[in-house]
């Protein structure tokens, strides 16, 4: 295949919006995403802190397991999805 062809054949691939990546946060700045959209902290339990959206009743557990350091990845993501939360509002303005 030449060029003039693979050009055609992958046009609508350059028309594609780029997909939004996510980078993990520290515990500290989750909560303060947590907090800015109507959730508090409700108890601990070990080294995990929960908070609680009272309007829509959504519990969300964050660890502190290591200070500074950001939350693993596929964690995260798991609190962002329980947090019913856009995944762009952990992205911006922190």
């Amino acid at each position: 295949m030449n060029r003039d062809q693979l050009l055609t054949r992958f046009r609508h691939l350059s028309q594609l919006e780029p997909k939004f990546t996510m980078k993990a946060l520290t515990a500290k700045q989750t909560v303060t995403v947590l907090i800015r959209h109507g959730f508090s902290f409700s108890r601990n339990k070990g080294s995990h802190e929960i908070y609680r959206n009272n309007q829509t009743g959504i519990s969300v557990p964050v660890p502190f397991h290591a200070g500074n350091k950001p939350i693993h990845i596929g964690t995260f993501l798991a609190i962002v999805r329980q947090s019913k939360i856009p995944k762009k509002k952990f992205g911006k303005n922190l």
